[in-house]
């Protein structure tokens, strides 16, 4: 038997500040509008969120994954396997709590993340067996936030740490989320807080 991907988790992520070093001034150019440079803000866009989504189409357009498509009005959810498709986006990416200025780059590809995971969810919604969900890991500890500030209801913290959970602990959470099939079909088109599940705002 032919065996097929039922499961997705897009995890890759470019920060502007992993390349201070290596560009000088790429940093700077994703985070004010006065040294804006949509070549910079681009390549964000493209690791962050447009190479995520056009994996996805190529898995399913050459059949190597459980979606599957048809006309019928009739599928029913155990026509086949659930296809599942899960981004790891940011907070940063919301559009609704956004309370800093600039930061054009990393924001913004996980804002077009967003977008992108909602419209998989309605093409998705039409066939009744797959399910695309944005998930918000919260302040994991990581290479992009060690010794990092950043703004919280208009309040600058301070997480010398670099980070409230480990990516073991969030791990733990998304492959519990996978497991629970009936929830993460719930969770189609939805931005979810992964530590606790609830729905952060677009």
């Amino acid at each position: 038997e032919e065996l097929k991907i039922n499961a997705i988790l897009h995890n890759a992520a470019l920060h502007p500040k992993h390349k201070k070093n290596d560009i000088p001034g790429f940093f700077e150019s994703t985070m004010y509008v006065q040294k804006f440079s949509s070549n910079s803000v681009l390549q964000c866009c493209m690791v962050n969120a447009l190479a995520p989504m056009e994996l996805t189409g190529k898995l399913i357009r050459h059949g190597l994954t459980t979606y599957t498509t048809t006309d019928k009005a009739t599928i029913t959810s155990n026509s086949s396997p659930l296809f599942i498709v899960l981004a790891v986006s940011s907070w940063l990416g919301s559009i609704t709590t956004k309370s800093f200025a600039g930061h054009y780059g990393y924001s913004g590809s996980k804002a077009l993340l967003n977008m992108c995971i909602k419209g998989l969810s309605l093409e998705f919604a039409r066939n009744k067996n797959g399910t695309a969900v944005a998930l918000n890991p919260g302040w994991m500890i990581s290479d992009i936030t060690m010794n990092t500030n950043y703004h919280h209801n208009k309040t600058i913290v301070v997480k010398t740490s670099g980070g409230e959970y480990t990516t073991q602990q969030v791990a733990t959470q998304i492959y519990t989320m996978i497991q629970d099939v009936a929830y993460i079909k719930a969770m189609n088109g939805k931005f979810v807080n992964v530590m606790d599940r609830t729905t952060h705002p677009w």
